[in-house]
């Protein structure tokens, strides 16, 4: 068993990298599926199902999948379904028959087959699968009574010939994992039937092709039905498996497109009961408008829909439109749901009449098709009577049964392959007629069946890039032709016909006929709005409400519709045409402008004020101790932020956005940015101090200087981009659509203001970290109170700030509630740190700045607690003033043993005044 595996997953290496994770990924999600799910049930299902197979020898094998049966109530493989698929079966075998007889197409080669019955279900699809996988040991449990533990047969003198290609099978669901069990071993094959959408993914299914188109163009045929009848509301119930899901997706995708409504999906399983059946036609009549129902379905869940909709006596209520997932023939509808049925619009695929094989499968019966396991069952059924009977010794059908059941769909199935082999027997072989050893060990190459161009039993026959058949669709309906029913063709849509995709015959009239008045019914939502009335949508787009139009919208067509203004646009009285609505901006002669100019004007005089004495005062050792460097990058900030409130009052344009969006937020990191550089700064010298003599690194006046530029330059980083992002301009805004009101304004992003507001409230919230951390340093050095005191209010401006901005949506607001931030920071910082120095400075010169202090503490029980000592040496850059360092004896009370630490110049203390 694992030597089978792992020579399958040998072709793998022949393919591209993204395929070979592709079909690796499928392979493990197969390989596990069928341990958990297939290989137990090897036993009882092989023993009925895998040993029958209809099959011939031959030079090549074609393989067949097909759904013969389906599971019955039981659970077991024993319902027969349709007479179409011993149809579609037989084509196959006539076509191999007719392949072999001609000697323009493999001359000297016969084509053999082997049939297998795959049970309408994927896990015997899979189990049926394996058997034409090369070297598996599955191929040898045809003729086996079970297999055993390892996978292999039990009798080792059966062997079987190797599969070269299989077609098949019919149903997307089983389609998909047979694809990719033979794409791990490079085997080619081909659906007539398989319609996902998933199939055309060349990555997953390198080697499959289908001679039916993919299920977007099955969707596209039926919103065309629906915009020739002006259908726009319908229901839609659809299976729960790929066929139906993906026939959903399309539908829905294609109906926004051509804004046709869905009222609502609904999802149904083969399995589910008949009151599950009823609960689904109950939910469709509760849209009542919603008339046309769309069947994304199987024939089993067509058959429990329709006989529910005879239970709730809502025959001529619907107006179905079929998938090519049920009623490709009328056998497949239980007789007793065909007058239900009647009227329905059916996609089917395209299929054409092919005489030869009807004279074929008339002149069959059971005693000259022997070979055919599962003929005699089909004769049984469909002709009520057995072989034995000398009244049944020939068949019964409607001209024109080949067509209806999609045979030419097989036939060009089996040429497609058999034109394959004949090019690679050319290419090959080209002196010799016979089948030479090349061709005979070779692989069927797909590069030769996506090249094939060729006229079939269906019509011209040529693949797309995706291995698709860009094919047709037959639409028919079902009609009572004396006392049967019947499929009767309406028309047929062509993928190639340009804008007359959609061709109908004369048989419309036929159909039209069947209602009153011969008009189709109608499917929409809402009426029509009267005059003077607008449209307003409900849940669906085609459904809405009609009332008067709203304030700002002008009446067009005669007053039947209502259309909006433009942006910036308001009706004129008349409401006839729009009109500009003049822009409003804030003012400087607008109250609120001059109490922030007023502000800002006072703001700006006192910190003049407090530069020139903190310039004239430079050489004071308090002065000295406030970091002198750091002091001029803030006041810089302060400067900044109360001329900036000019700038956001002026008329809005390209230039004072740039200066706007530029030094807002740079006006806080200017301010912070130092502030926090000096408070990390007094902290780690003292906490330093309780550890080592060791001077801290990064304390110098030029560190401090290019940390805190540091953090000035990651602002203007941070600003800088957002100016390239979103380049600033002055922009109209509407704050309420439906108000006369228009705002002239900078187009300020509220990205780009929680970005920076996040980065310098991370800047005060580092400062008042490091504040609280020195809150014990000696008294006469504890600038900190000073600092945890501004930016303790500057966070209550902010957390005031803040939501006031990102809440209001008048930018005549927000415009003033930024001024008054920037004021308030400014006016904060420059009154809570620089005019207590100024005061003491200059008003209390009888106390010469004292360079000692005493550092005093106690434990907890009362004890000396001066804990430690430290000598710090301070470098000062010429013209700072002296370099002397002053020492301080601290006596520690409980065994007077003297520490020595010295202090730098910049941070000389304050003293106080006695």
């Amino acid at each position: 068993m694992g030597n089978s595996w792992q020579w399958s997953l040998m072709g793998v290496s022949l393919l591209s990298s993204s395929m070979k994770v592709e079909l690796c990924a499928d392979f493990i999600v197969l390989m596990l599926y069928h341990l958990v799910l297939v290989t137990p049930c090897l036993c009882w299902q092989y023993s009925d199902i895998g040993r029958i197979k209809y099959s011939m020898s031959g030079d090549k094998i074609i393989g067949g999948l097909f759904p013969l049966h389906d599971y019955d109530h039981n659970k077991e493989c024993r319902a027969l379904r349709d007479l179409g698929t011993l149809l579609r079966m037989e084509a196959m075998v006539y076509a191999i028959y007719e392949i072999n007889n001609r000697d323009d197409i493999l001359p000297n080669m016969t084509i053999g087959f082997e049939i297998y019955d795959t049970c309408t279900r994927e896990s015997t699809s899979i189990a049926q699968t394996l058997r034409f996988m090369p070297m598996s040991a599955f191929r040898n449990t045809a003729d086996c009574q079970c297999v055993t533990d390892n996978g292999a047969c039990s009798d080792e003198n059966v062997t079987h010939p190797y599969v070269d290609v299989v077609i098949g099978t019919e149903m997307s669901f089983t389609t998909i994992p047979a694809a990719q069990l033979l794409g791990l071993s490079e085997i080619c094959q081909i659906s007539y039937y398989a319609t996902s959408d998933d199939l055309s993914n060349k990555k997953r299914f390198p080697f499959f092709l289908r001679l039916s188109p993919p299920d977007k163009l099955q969707v596209k045929t039926m919103i065309d039905l629906m915009k020739h009848f002006n259908w726009t509301f319908i229901s839609i119930v659809h299976s729960d498996d790929n066929y139906g899901n993906n026939g959903l997706k399309e539908l829905k995708m294609e109906a926004e497109i051509a804004h046709i409504c869905i009222a609502g999906t609904i999802e149904v399983s083969a399995f589910m009961t008949n009151n599950g059946f009823d609960y689904v036609v109950h939910s469709l009549l509760s849209w009542p408008r919603a008339r046309v129902v769309v069947m994304f379905v199987h024939v089993k869940e067509a058959n429990g829909v329709l006989s529910a909709i005879g239970r709730a006596n809502a025959t001529h209520h619907f107006q179905l439109i079929g998938s090519d997932g049920w009623a490709a023939s009328i056998e497949e509808i239980r007789p007793e749901n065909r007058v239900i049925a009647s009227s329905v619009l059916k996609i089917n695929l395209y299929s054409a009449h092919f005489q030869p094989f009807e004279d074929y499968f008339m002149s069959l019966n059971p005693e000259n098709n022997q070979h055919n396991p599962w003929f005699e069952e089909f004769w049984q059924k469909y002709l009520n009577c057995t072989s034995g009977d000398d009244k049944c010794t020939e068949m019964h059908l409607p001209s024109g049964f080949s067509r209806d059941n999609s045979v030419s769909l097989v036939i060009d199935s089996v040429y497609t392959f058999a034109l394959g082999w004949e090019n690679m027997r050319r290419d090959m072989c080209p002196n010799s007629s016979e089948l030479c050893t090349p061709l005979k060990e070779a692989k069927m190459d797909v590069g030769y069946l996506h090249n094939l161009t060729f006229n079939g039993a269906t019509g011209s026959i040529m693949f797309d890039r995706n291995g698709d058949l860009m094919g047709k669709y037959d639409i028919h309906t079902i009609q009572r032709v004396g006392d049967a029913y019947q499929l009767l063709k309406l028309g047929i849509w062509d993928s190639l016909g340009g804008d007359n995709k959609l061709m109908f015959s004369d048989n419309l009239s036929l159909w039209l006929d069947a209602f009153p008045g011969t008009l189709p019914p109608s499917s929409y939502c809402s009426d029509p709005c009267s005059a003077g009335e607008m449209v307003i949508q409900r849940e669906h787009v085609c459904c809405w409400d009609c009332v008067l139009c709203r304030s700002n919208e002008i009446t067009v067509f005669n007053a039947t519709m209502c259309q909006e203004c433009l942006p910036h646009m308001w009706p004129e009285k008349m409401r006839t045409h729009c009109e500009a609505i003049p822009p409003s901006f804030i003012k400087y002669q607008d109250p609120w402008a001059i109490m922030l100019c007023t502000f800002s004007a006072v703001g700006l005089t006192f910190c003049f004020i407090t530069l020139i004495a903190f310039t004239h005062y430079n050489s004071k050792p308090l002065v000295k101790a406030t970091s002198r460097e750091l002091s001029y990058i803030m006041f810089i900030g302060i400067i900044l932020s109360y001329v900036l409130v000019y700038s956001f009052l002026a008329m809005p344009t390209t230039t004072t956005c740039y200066i706007n969006r530029f030094g807002f937020m740079l006006s806080f990191t200017l301010t912070y940015g130092p502030l926090l550089t000096k408070t990390n700064r007094i902290f780690r010298i003292f906490d330093a101090g309780k550890k080592s003599t060791r001077r801290p690194a990064f304390i110098s006046p030029r560190s401090q200087v290019t940390i805190a530029l540091g953090m000035v330059f990651l602002q203007v980083i941070i600003s800088t981009t957002w100016l390239i992002v979103l380049p600033p301009e002055a922009i109209l805004i509407v704050p309420v659509p439906k108000e006369k009101h228009v705002e002239l304004s900078c187009n300020i992003s509220e990205n780009e203001v929680i970005t920076s507001l996040c980065f310098n409230v991370l800047l005060v919230v580092m400062c008042s970290y490091y504040a609280f951390k020195a809150r014990k340093v000696p008294s006469n050095y504890n600038e900190t109170r000073f600092i945890t005191v501004s930016v303790y209010t500057t966070l209550v401006i902010w957390l005031a700030f803040i939501p006031t901005y990102f809440t209001t949506n008048r930018s005549y607001f927000k415009v003033t509630v930024l001024s008054l931030a920037m004021i308030l920071n400014a006016s904060v910082t420059l009154v809570c740190l620089y005019m207590p120095k100024i005061y003491a400075v200059h008003f209390l010169k009888e106390v010469d700045i004292n360079a000692a202090t005493h550092f005093e503490g106690a434990t907890a029980s009362g004890k000396a607690v001066a804990r430690s000592a430290t000598h710090f040496s301070n470098r000062v850059s010429p013209g700072e003033g002296p370099s002397t360092i002053t020492q301080t004896t601290i006596m520690q009370n409980s065994n007077k043993e003297k520490y020595k630490m010295e202090i730098p110049n910049e941070l000389q203390p304050s003293g106080s005044a006695r």
